[in-house]
Parts: C-alpha cells; structure tokens; sequence
C-alpha cells in the first residue's frame, strides 16, 4: 500500500472528538445532525446589518441631494450664459426660456421648462423681484439661482421645512442662510 492509502485507512478508523458524540443525539450519525445558524446568531448579524444601514442612508440622501443640486446649477449656468448672449443681441434680458439659443430636453410648461426627473427651470424677472434664473431639483427642494444684474451672486437655495436640503447648502456654501418666504438662499462663493 502506498502512503495516501494508508491515510485513508487510518482516517475511516478515526472517531468523532467528544464534543461531537455529546452534541449529537445518540443513535445519529453525523450526516443526520441538524447543522445551521442559531437564532441569537442570526439576530446579531440583523443588527449589524441594521446598524451599517442606519449610518449609510443619511450620507447616502446627503450625496443624492448634493448630486442634484449641481446638475440644477449646471443647468442655470448653461441658461444664463445663454441669457447673457440674448441681452447682447437684444439689449434686454430674456422674459422666458423660448427666447434663449440653448435646446434643453424636456418640455415648456408657461414661464418655465421641466427636465423630466431632473429639475425644473424658470427665468424671473417680476417687478417686485431682482431678473433672475433659477433651476429647482425635481423633488428635492434644492436649487440654484443666478441673478441677471449681479452674477457674482449664485445662490443654493433650500426649502426652509427640508433639513436635508439645507444642511446640503451649508456645506457647498459655507454660508448663513438668508430666508426669503419659504426658502433659505446661501450665497456660494
């Protein structure tokens, strides 16, 4: 006999340590043992599961928040560049987003243009208010402004009740809010 035979030989002989025979009921052989988890083992892992996810999906909102409102502020930089081309052209700014020379997806409803899931643009320019352009992330409460006369002044802006949408602001900003109705404009600088 060759020397892995005889290994296997004295392998079968081999018996169970005691622990084994004491935690198998007596007449079962090993194949016939229940073999799995505990409940205490699966609870713990439940909990830490539970635990990991309790402090990813803030960050997680922070980051999907944040996201929006640069694709919102991407949007108004691209309008309002296109804005500043028509007030050369036309020695005015542009009263809607169908005078601009910018093809945006979406759709024109009255005064302002929906990008479907994305945000939401109007061009501002009441008497009661500064000309303006600003983009709203679609559900987010969070958005960007650009005023015509000052383009130094970019603004995130922030639903007042949303405090995900504010404390994103405060980040990108690093800025006190200043409410005006109901949202907090930040200056970004």
């Amino acid at each position: 006999m060759n020397k892995t035979n005889e290994n296997v030989e004295k392998n079968k002989n081999l018996s169970f340590p005691k622990v084994w025979r004491a935690a198998r009921p007596s007449g079962m052989t090993q194949c016939e043992c229940r073999c799995g988890f505990t409940l205490i083992e699966l609870l713990v892992v439940v909990l830490i599961i539970g635990i990991l996810a309790a402090v990813a999906l803030p960050q997680y909102q922070l980051a999907v928040s944040k996201s929006r409102f640069i694709s919102a502020m991407n949007a108004c930089d691209t309008l309002f560049k296109a804005s500043q081309r028509f007030r050369m052209e036309n020695d005015s700014w542009p009263t809607n987003l169908d005078e601009l020379d910018v093809d945006m997806p979406g759709r024109q409803e009255g005064d302002h243009r929906k990008i479907e899931g994305q945000y939401d643009c109007h061009v501002t320019g009441t008497s009661n208010s500064s000309p303006s352009i600003f983009c709203i992330g679609s559900n987010s409460n969070i958005g960007a402004r650009i005023l015509f006369n000052s383009p130094e002044k970019r603004y995130c802006f922030a639903r007042i009740s949303n405090s995900n949408a504010n404390t994103v602001c405060r980040n990108i900003t690093k800025a006190t809010a200043s409410p005006i109705g109901d949202y907090n404009y930040y200056q970004l600088p």
